[in-house]
């Protein structure tokens, strides 16, 4: 796995069943995307998600101009 400097910066915008389900587990399997944020109105959503998924709590915003410099790519 190549350090966060080498790896795509992914920021996942909502935390429903979809991001659960579809999409974290398929970004987090893929050694060369690093998930640097959780967006969703819902922080305690994020928050469940977060947690679940081994996503640092830091990395959870509500709004999506928070994203700004968090991630090459949403």
């Amino acid at each position: 796995m190549g350090t966060l400097s080498q790896r795509v910066r992914i920021a996942v915008v909502g935390c429903g069943a979809i991001a659960r389900e579809a999409h974290l587990p398929v970004l987090l399997a893929e050694p060369t995307v690093a998930v640097t944020a959780l967006c969703d109105r819902d922080r305690t959503r994020a928050a469940l998600t977060a947690r679940e998924f081994g996503v640092a709590e830091t990395a959870i915003v509500t709004d999506v101009a928070d994203l700004a410099g968090r991630a090459d790519a949403a």
